[in-house]
C-alpha cells in the first residue's frame, strides 16, 4: 500500500456528489488523470484488477467522514464496480468471508438504467460497509484493503470471451440475450 493512512478518515479522490455522476467514472485507468479519480487507498487494487483483465469503472474506498450520530448506516459504504458483469465479485466475496469481520460484505450483479434510460449499464460489484456498532478506525480499513489485495491476487485472469459470453447469456436469459448484449455494446462504447 502506498502512503500512510490519514489520522481520522480516509481521503476521497473527489466529492461524494461527483462520485454519483457518470462523468466521474473512468474510461482508461492507465491514464494518470483517470487514475487520480480513484480513491488513494484503492488505486493499487484497481490497477491489479485491470492488469488481470477485469474492467472496473467505478469505486469508492468508504471510510470517509460521515454523520456518526445517525442510528443506521453511519459509515460510508465502499465498493468496486465492474463493467460488464463478472463472476469475480462472487469469488472475492467467498475469499474475504470471515476475514473482514468488522465489515458487512455484499455483491450484486445487475442492470442499471441511467440518465432517464439513455444509458444502461450491465455491472457487478462488491461492496463493504463498517458495521453500525463499530466506531470508525482506519486500522479496520487498512486490514480490509490488505485482505482485498490478497484476494485479488488469488483471482485467475479474467475469463475468456467465450466463458464470459456463456455467463452473460445465462444472466440475461434466452429471451433477452439480444437486448442484453446490445446494452453491453453501448456501455463499452460509453466507457472507452
Amino acid at each position: 500500500m502506498k502512503g500512510k493512512l490519514p489520522p481520522r478518515f480516509l481521503p476521497r479522490a473527489h466529492s461524494e456528489a461527483y462520485g454519483w455522476l457518470d462523468k466521474s467514472n473512468w474510461k482508461n485507468i492507465s491514464k494518470d488523470r483517470n487514475l487520480k479519480r480513484v480513491d488513494p487507498m484503492l488505486r493499487d487494487i484497481i490497477q491489479l484488477l485491470n492488469r488481470k483483465g477485469y474492467t472496473t469503472y467505478s469505486s469508492c474506498s468508504g471510510g470517509h467522514a460521515s454523520n456518526q450520530r445517525r442510528r443506521h448506516q453511519r459509515h460510508i459504504e465502499g465498493y468496486i464496480a465492474f463493467s460488464h458483469a463478472t463472476r469475480a465479485v462472487v469469488e472475492l466475496y467467498f475469499i474475504l468471508q470471515g476475514r473482514v469481520e468488522p465489515f458487512q460484505l455484499s455483491t450484486q450483479i445487475g442492470m442499471l438504467d441511467e440518465d432517464n434510460g439513455d444509458d444502461q449499464t450491465v455491472f457487478s460489484e462488491i461492496r463493504w460497509q463498517l458495521h453500525d456498532t463499530k466506531r470508525h478506525r482506519n486500522q479496520y480499513y487498512e486490514d480490509l484493503f490488505r485482505n482485498l489485495k490478497e484476494a485479488v491476487e488469488k483471482l485467475p485472469h479474467a475469463e475468456g470471451d467465450e466463458e464470459n459470453d456463456r455467463f452473460l447469456k445465462s444472466f440475461f436469459g434466452e429471451s433477452h440475450v439480444g437486448q442484453g448484449l446490445e446494452m453491453i455494446r453501448g456501455q463499452n462504447h460509453r466507457f472507452r
